[in-house]
């Protein structure tokens, strides 16, 4: 009993030995393969955070240029700003750039109205790379291929007879060369040169390409600022020449008028001379002897009359003459305020606003006017005899008023009055009439109205009458709040050049 207990103890003994070196195998190679997939995973994961770390620094490095971008983009628009001239503006534009990109030195080239690169703005360019003048000199080479091609160029290892970058300590050669064209909606009009001693990297190159188009429209902008201030300065210059000359025809005319007055004068009192004559001639008509000494007298008299008639038929063609000569004179400056006018009216450019364009388009009109007032100057003979031809058309009252509104609203503001327009029944506002004396006779009433009023309104009503046997009537009244006319001198207002004012307060 005692053996085969003995037996059956090491036959379990024996198989919990087997047993446990069996486990003891598992264990190793599980421990194995445990410590294999720990040193795998350690290994990815030091891989992914290596990738994610190089993914972040990109991004960063990403983000780091395109906010270095926007802030160039930034730091050049506000040095664009403002009312510049095209030095000034190249001047900062090239500064600005070679500072911000550590160019060691630049230029700005514009291309003028006749296709020229002239050189605008410069950034440490020796002083042999211009000849200092203003006047603009052919530039060809890579500049104008660059400009052709609407395409930023890049020059390596620039030769050694390039300019040089200079200081007081010494100088060097630029080893690379970028030329960066600008545009303006899509038309290349200036090349921008940088010379540097280090590689252009990309994000140099990209800022170039961001900023061409707000350069070239800030040079664009600049040149037709300059034209349009040589515009406005030749059409205030002739407008100040058309006023002298109005002036002065004015003071003709006057001079005219009082020698006119003053032959028909001599021509009444020549007529009672001759009416005494003849009463003379009536009372002495018995005495023979002293009729024929009146006789003399009265051809002594007739020959005097026929002599004033003929100073008088040469005092009133001088007059004709003059009023022909002025009215041609006036027409030159005149026709060019009209072609300036309607430039600016036209607004091709796109630069003026609607209330500028709307200012030309009013001084087209008054310039149109005045050029009819000149031609119907050259007719005043016809009117001196009362054979002026008058041109009947429908005219609609809506459209007569709003154009005096357009016409004097400018300066009635610039006077701080308010002009107001009015009309019955807007549905029935035809009438049959000689539109430009009828829009003149209103242009004059309402200009002195404005003129002679310091404060408070301008009224143009137009009301519908009828006369007593039935036919419709049209009334224009023109009222104002100015000092007024005193009742006894409402007559004096009919005659020919008379202007005053009066202290007495009331509507004109």
């Amino acid at each position: 009993m005692m053996d085969r207990l003995r037996a059956l103890i090491n036959e379990m003994q024996a198989t919990e030995h087997a047993t446990l070196d069996a486990n003891t195998r598992e264990w190793e190679r599980a421990a194995a393969f445990s410590t294999f997939v720990i040193w795998a995973g350690s290994a990815l994961l030091l891989f992914l955070i290596v990738a994610a770390a190089v993914m972040s620094s990109r991004d960063f490095r990403e983000m780091q240029t395109q906010a270095w971008l926007r802030a160039g983009q930034n730091e050049l628009s506000v040095r664009l700003q403002g009312e510049q001239e095209v030095g000034q503006l190249g001047e900062k534009i090239v500064g600005f750039l070679a500072r911000y990109l550590n160019a060691q030195v630049g230029a700005m080239y514009f291309a003028g109205e006749e296709g020229h690169l002239s050189l605008v703005g410069a950034y440490a360019i020796p002083a042999q790379a211009s000849d200092g003048s203003d006047q603009p000199h052919v530039v060809g080479g890579l500049t104008r291929q660059a400009m052709r091609e609407k395409s930023v160029l890049t020059v390596s290892d620039v030769p050694p007879d390039y300019f040089p970058v200079t200081s007081g300590l010494g100088g060097s050669r630029p080893r690379h060369l970028v030329i960066a064209p600008t545009s303006a909606d899509g038309v290349a009009n200036a090349v921008l040169e940088l010379g540097f001693f280090r590689c252009v990297s990309p994000h140099d190159l990209e800022l170039l390409r961001r900023v061409a188009e707000p350069i070239g429209i800030a040079l664009r902008t600049a040149q037709y600022r300059k034209k349009l201030a040589l515009l406005l300065e030749e059409t205030q210059q002739q407008a100040e020449e058309l006023q002298a000359q109005q002036e002065e025809l004015r003071v003709s005319n006057e001079e005219l008028e009082e020698q006119s007055r003053a032959l028909k004068e001599s021509a009444v009192h020549l007529e009672a001379q001759q009416a005494e004559l003849e009463q003379t001639n009536s009372q002495l008509a018995m005495q023979a002897d002293a009729l024929q000494a009146q006789k003399d007298n009265l051809e002594r008299a007739q020959g005097e009359l026929t002599l004033h008639s003929v100073e008088l038929v040469r005092a009133n063609q001088v007059k004709s003459e003059f009023l022909a000569n002025m009215s041609h004179e006036l027409r030159t400056p005149l026709n060019s305020a009209l072609i300036l006018a309607k430039l600016l009216a036209d607004n091709t450019g796109g630069n003026l606003n609607a209330e500028q364009v709307q200012f030309a388009e009013t001084i087209y009109g008054a310039s149109t006017d005045l050029l009819t007032l000149i031609n119907d100057i050259l007719d005043l003979s016809k009117i001196e005899a009362g054979k002026i031809d008058l041109h009947l058309d429908k005219l609609s009252l809506l459209a007569m008023i709003e154009q005096l509104r357009r016409t004097f609203d400018p300066l009635a503001a610039q006077k701080g009055l308010l002009l107001e327009t009015s009309l019955e029944d807007e549905n029935d506002d035809v009438i049959v009439s000689d539109g430009q004396r009828l829009q003149q006779v209103l242009k004059n009433l309402v200009s002195n109205a404005v003129k002679f009023t310091e404060s408070g309104t301008v009224r143009l009503a137009v009301d519908a009458l009828k006369s007593a046997d039935g036919v419709p009537l049209v009334r224009f009244r023109v009222t104002d709040s100015g000092v007024g006319i005193t009742p006894e001198h409402h007559e004096v207002i009919f005659e020919a050049f008379r202007q005053a004012l009066f202290a007495k307060a009331g509507q004109a």
